[in-house]
């Protein structure tokens, strides 16, 4: 006799019938808030949700939230080589509506082939194009809809890019596209007979032309021979692109500006589970606030940095969707987090998940200056590490970003800034490098956070070039 029958056999005969349902239901509470609930900051303790615990329904509207990994961006295809790009820090309905159909292909859409990868034939329809900053094992979105058979997972390992292509016609159904660069291969299925097909025809039509001061052409379609790959070029639709610079703020700060202790600890006290148990000190450079299992630390670089020392009461190891899951759920419960976060990367290690979130504002990425990179080891805006169930450390850029009222003109082109990539190069006696990602974003400076301006991030090897899009004149 197993222990579970053994424990139910003893119950009937101890107790009567209402109590034995009142005993379950007891039970089924404790250990369920044993399993999802932590205690990760003080008195605003939340609930997560455990992404392959969700449980689909057949369908679901337009305008839904899913719990699963999004895109760094999605790219909208108009099947005439020009695109546009949204890093949905306005979560436009078009995100909605492909997501939508994308749930709904992991529940129903079936098998055509596996190509090699060729990216114009898959451009060549108009098109939703979810791209990722790395490759997604596949379980992190199957896992969000609670799909653990399906012909997606059956055939799909990871992929870097979903490409989500509406027929003409209901007859047509939507065709999906899984894009596995790494492997060098192109999965497609198709969905028929989708309530999605004509709202994402009709929304794809909506937005062609709509972006007119920055067009983006495929690198695989334009310029293959300087890319490893397919890129999403941004072009200026004219000689220069005019814009508004960004400021940055700290939401630490004071009304004047100043970080001190009067101002750090209301904010930082979310953190512990007792505020009033908080102790403080300050060494040179850094605010640190402490007691028997959390320290939170401030740094004069406005690194704001958190350790969870308290023993976890998970028994079990999560997986890599409940960690996300977690992870994601702690950012979205830190009040001072502004603007879009999204997951650029991750490192798994013996149980130990490490999760590096990307931020976008105002429509570009935001990158993270290089001395934060190389001497304080923060490579993007957000690290998150789970370990045995809880978060134990996070660590962020504690900036905000705000438009300004000035206005900049970025006037190197993309062109100029792979030329000048080019000579440096050439310069150190570098070889040219293949292209892997080119993109403009915006770049803070540690010595003029007041006016944060445009670059072009162009990454190969992995390495970032970053070259100022602003050309001055000797």
């Amino acid at each position: 006799m197993t222990p579970t029958r053994a424990l139910l056999t003893l119950t009937r005969v101890i107790f009567s019938k209402n109590i034995f349902i009142l005993f379950l239901i007891i039970s089924a509470a404790y250990l369920t808030g044993l399993l999802w609930f932590e205690r990760i900051s003080s008195n605003r303790s939340f609930f997560y949700t455990l992404a392959e615990a969700m449980t689909p329904t057949p369908a679901m509207p337009i305008g839904f939230e899913l719990p699963f990994v999004e895109p760094m961006r999605i790219v909208t295809g108009f099947a005439n080589m020009s695109y546009s790009v949204d890093y949905l820090t306005e979560a436009p309905a078009s995100s909605h509506t492909a997501l939508a159909a994308l749930r709904s292909a992991y529940l129903s859409a079936s098998y055509s082939h596996t190509s090699d990868l060729y990216w114009p034939d898959i451009l060549a329809s108009v098109s939703y194009i979810l791209d990722y900053s790395f490759r997604v094992p596949h379980d992190l979105v199957a896992g969000a809809w609670g799909v653990r058979d399906s012909a997606i997972t059956r055939h799909v390992n990871g992929f870097n890019s979903i490409v989500i292509s509406p027929g003409i016609t209901s007859a047509d159904g939507i065709s999906i596209t899984f894009v596995d660069s790494p492997a060098g291969q192109a999965h497609h299925f198709r969905l028929d007979d989708d309530p999605f097909r004509a709202s994402l025809r009709s929304e794809i039509t909506a937005a062609q032309g709509q972006d007119t001061d920055i067009l983006f052409s495929a690198s695989s379609e334009v310029a293959s021979h300087m890319f490893e790959g397919n890129a999403f070029i941004p072009i200026f639709s004219g000689d220069a692109y005019t814009y508004a610079p960004l400021r940055a703020t700290n939401p630490y700060a004071n009304a004047s500006g100043d970080v001190l202790m009067s101002s750090l600890l209301p904010r930082v006290s979310a953190f512990f589970e007792t505020p009033a148990a908080i102790t403080s000190k300050v060494n040179p450079g850094v605010f640190i606030f402490s007691d028997q299992h959390t320290v939170v630390r401030f740094s004069s670089y406005n690194i704001l940095e958190y350790s969870n020392y308290h023993t976890s009461r998970q028994t079990r190891s999560l997986t890599l969707g409940e960690a996300y899951g977690l992870a994601r759920t702690f950012i979205s419960s830190d009040a001072q987090v502004a603007g879009r976060t999204f997951l650029e990367e991750f490192l798994e290690d013996d149980g130990t998940f490490v999760f590096l979130f990307g931020l976008a504002a105002y429509n570009f990425p935001i990158i993270t200056p290089t001395s934060l990179r190389y001497l304080h080891d923060l490579h993007t805006p957000i690290e998150v590490t789970v370990r045995g169930g809880s978060v134990t450390n996070y660590r962020k850029w504690a900036l905000n970003f705000e438009r300004t009222n000035l206005e900049s003109t970025a006037t190197l082109g993309f062109f100029g800034a792979y030329d000048n990539l080019l000579d440096a190069r050439a310069y150190s006696g570098a070889p040219t490098p293949y292209i892997n990602n080119a993109i403009l974003a915006f770049y803070p400076s540690l010595y003029n956070l007041d006016e944060v301006t445009l670059v072009w991030d162009l990454q190969f090897d992995g390495i970032s070039y970053i070259e100022p899009t602003h050309i001055y004149d000797p």
